[in-house]
């Protein structure tokens, strides 16, 4: 953790059936929101705003909860 550093979060979704060819919206920037679809896509960046320091993910977890 370091504060010339970040990882930034982005979420795609699709009403369409997963298993077919679904076609999933652009890519959104989120902290903590609520999303609704059938399939969700995630993705995250990671930023620098130092150069000699390169961030890096050993490990990213997305947790979604069914209502």
């Amino acid at each position: 953790s370091f504060a010339d550093t970040d990882v930034i979060a982005f979420v795609s979704t699709t009403d369409d059936d997963p298993t077919g060819s679904p076609t999933f919206s652009a890519f959104k920037q989120f902290k903590a929101s609520d999303f609704s679809g059938r399939a969700f896509k995630f993705k995250g960046e990671l930023r620098s705003t130092a150069d000699n320091v390169t961030p890096a993910v050993d490990q990213l977890t997305a947790r979604v909860r069914y209502d």
